[in-house]
């Protein structure tokens, strides 16, 4: 809300410019350090970066961290989204937690029955986060293609459904309810009430490896 602009890299810690010039926050800041996978802000203005060491909250002037010995059940995070209730949800190698601020609640997501998924870096890992109007949460995974998420049980797309590949490296929920799927070997796809449109295989766009998507304000 402030208008910052705020750059999380590899490994090179973090970096935020405010208009003027680039301030960079590292361990001796009370950053984390490590690989940033996401940068959000909540409605009070608190800044929450999702790294490989943890979740970082930054309140204009002091980071907190929120990582395994606070309950968190893997440190490496590599997805985080805020619903529309205002409560976190974080994806990580062992797979998804949620997060009201104060406390973690680990949950284990269940595997689709896939012959030889070819998994990139952890078979447990949710790569991405999306959620539709109905509050559901649609997750990406390493190897296990999308799960749908009701806060009770799981529905599962693969390739056997249509998905373009069960390796899932983006999820986007357009504001016409189009769920929009990158991936690591079949490129981009959407999903909608007609099922799967793959891209790359109807050779619509290039590329095999789609690593972020955004909605522009004219959609």
């Amino acid at each position: 809300t402030k208008g910052n602009l705020w750059f999380g890299t590899n490994v090179y810690d973090l970096m935020m410019y405010n208009g003027d010039s680039l301030v960079c926050f590292s361990e001796k800041d009370g950053f984390s350090g490590g690989r940033v996978t996401g940068v959000l802000e909540d409605k009070e203005g608190n800044v929450w970066f999702s790294t490989s060491a943890g979740l970082n909250k930054y309140d204009g002037t002091t980071f907190t961290l929120f990582s395994e010995d606070a309950g968190l059940s893997n440190a490496e995070i590599w997805s985080l989204m805020i619903d529309s209730k205002g409560v976190f949800w974080i994806g990580h190698n062992k797979g998804l937690s949620r997060f009201d601020g104060t406390e973690f609640e680990n949950i284990d997501i269940p595997k689709p029955n896939i012959l030889n998924p070819d998994v990139v870096y952890s078979e447990d890992r949710i790569t991405a986060i999306a959620e539709d109007k109905n509050g559901n949460l649609w997750l990406g995974t390493d190897g296990y293609g999308i799960c749908k998420y009701d806060g009770k049980t799981y529905e599962h797309f693969t390739t056997e459904n249509g998905l373009a590949d069960n390796t899932i490296s983006e999820l986007l929920m357009d504001s016409k309810g189009r769920l929009w799927i990158g991936t690591y070997w079949g490129g981009l796809g959407m999903y909608n009430v007609d099922g799967f449109t793959n891209y790359t295989q109807n050779e619509q766009i290039s590329g095999e490896e789609i690593s972020a998507l955004y909605e522009d304000k004219n959609g």
